[in-house]
């Protein structure tokens, strides 16, 4: 059952463009592979469009023709690579990565062919887009490659030259990406001196001490010595945490402008890499509303609504359910925190219209967080059968137990945090 899972839950994240160009490439089969194999996906789409649980029985009662049915099990695993192989074809101009590794894959098959000049012309072409892109690992690859080629087609004064020239390219990109992982993998230890405390917030005076410490190293000192796009995208992020962590909302906010500047003036180095500037975007509006800056509120809300609609190929679904669940969330606070009623209660309209296309792909502990602020929403304006509504969602929510209302219920309180402390005492005048 494995590929049959695979596949089922492969279909329900593609895209009605995706499913398209998948069935193009399937009809390239002979007419019988093709139709054989278009039923089976077709079938797997439409249990995926009804529900979450798939079903072999329904599947082996279509009309297949041959031995397909015989051997179900190999179908299914040519199936799948199949449609990863269309996922890959179709998106190979929209992510970095995939071009990339494609140039070079066809660098490497006209080298095979001995047809050395073009091969360097592909290469020349990828290593033209691994320096914009910051792809250095990649670029070390290409470089070497390059070398490969030169011994071919370069006198030995020549290669000898360009050798040198080559190898110091090299050392300079590894440095490159030694920086890189350097600013990770202090993202990553910040990260783990969080989680162990359970909360994003310290707590006690010990615990300020300890993560003050953390912060002695230099390159955390010195803003200069983050030598790549990357790596300064990533020291910027963790500023902005420890900034959030001591409720030092003013200096996030510093912060949180220059990141977005800084993916700003350069989104091409964004493709592939959304998330980080979506992120980015997200944490400013919480920090608006904590500060209570509200005029860049509608600018930064429109950055965040219409990115899709400005990058539609490079947003994944990842992104699209994290800015549905971000701003569903973050204006409802910002209404509750202003009382406008108002806007609150046409925001909830909007957030109810959107919300079947979503509600099922968050986590748990996104719904219950989201629930939470729908019947929040319903109680502030006093419509109570909402308010009762969407907490029983939570009660009564299916796949729920402890552990996962314990996480939400952990976010909730960040949730609270990010709001204005007094806004209890709104609640107790309306």
């Amino acid at each position: 059952m494995k590929y049959s899972d695979d596949i089922f839950r492969l279909v329900k994240t593609m895209s009605k463009q995706e499913k398209s160009y998948f069935k193009k490439l399937a009809s390239a089969f002979t007419e019988e592979e093709s139709n054989n194999y278009l039923k089976l996906f077709d079938e797997v789409v439409a249990q995926a469009s009804k529900g979450d649980e798939y079903d072999e029985e329904t599947i082996k009662k279509q009309n297949y023709s041959g031995k397909f049915m015989k051997n179900l099990s190999y179908h299914k695993n040519y199936l799948y690579n199949t449609i990863l192989t269309a996922m890959a074809l179709y998106h190979k101009d929209n992510k970095d990565m995939i071009t990339l590794r494609n140039l070079i894959t066809q660098s490497e098959i006209l080298f095979d062919k001995l047809l050395f000049d073009q091969s360097a012309k592909v290469l020349k072409r990828a290593k033209k887009m691994a320096i914009e892109k910051e792809s250095f690992v990649y670029l070390c690859d290409i470089l070497a490659r390059e070398r490969i080629i030169d011994k071919y087609i370069l006198s030995a004064t020549e290669f000898s030259i360009e050798s040198k020239a080559s190898f110091q390219k090299q050392y300079e990109a590894l440095d490159k990406i030694r920086n890189y992982f350097d600013y990770c993998s202090l993202h990553d230890t910040y990260g783990l001196l969080l989680r162990v405390r359970g909360t994003g917030f310290a707590r006690s005076k010990e615990e300020f001490s300890e993560l003050d410490k953390f912060f002695e190293n230099d390159l955390l000192k010195n803003e200069q010595n983050a030598k790549t796009f990357h790596s300064k995208t990533t020291l910027y992020n963790i500023k902005i945490n420890q900034c959030m962590l001591r409720n030092d909302f003013q200096n996030a906010y510093i912060y949180l402008k220059k990141i977005i500047k800084l993916w700003e003036e350069d989104l091409n180095k964004a493709n592939g890499r959304f998330d980080n500037y979506i992120h980015a975007l997200n944490n400013m509006l919480t920090c608006l509303i904590r500060i209570e800056k509200y005029d860049g509120w509608d600018e930064t809300e429109t950055k965040m609504k219409f990115i899709v609609k400005k990058f539609p190929a490079q947003i994944t679904e990842k992104n699209r359910l994290f800015i549905f669940y971000s701003m569903a969330v973050l204006k409802m606070s910002k209404h509750m925190e202003t009382l406008n009623l108002d806007g609150l209660a046409a925001h909830e309209k909007e957030v109810e219209k959107e919300i079947s296309k979503f509600e099922s792909k968050i986590t748990i502990q996104q719904r219950i967080i989201l629930y939470f602020f729908l019947g929040m929403s319903g109680f502030i304006r006093g419509e109570f059968e909402k308010c009762i509504f969407w907490y029983n969602k939570i009660i009564h929510g299916e796949k729920t137990d402890m552990s996962q209302i314990i996480n939400a219920i952990r976010e909730l309180c960040i949730c609270f945090a990010i709001m204005n402390s007094d806004i209890m005492i709104h609640w107790n005048t309306l």
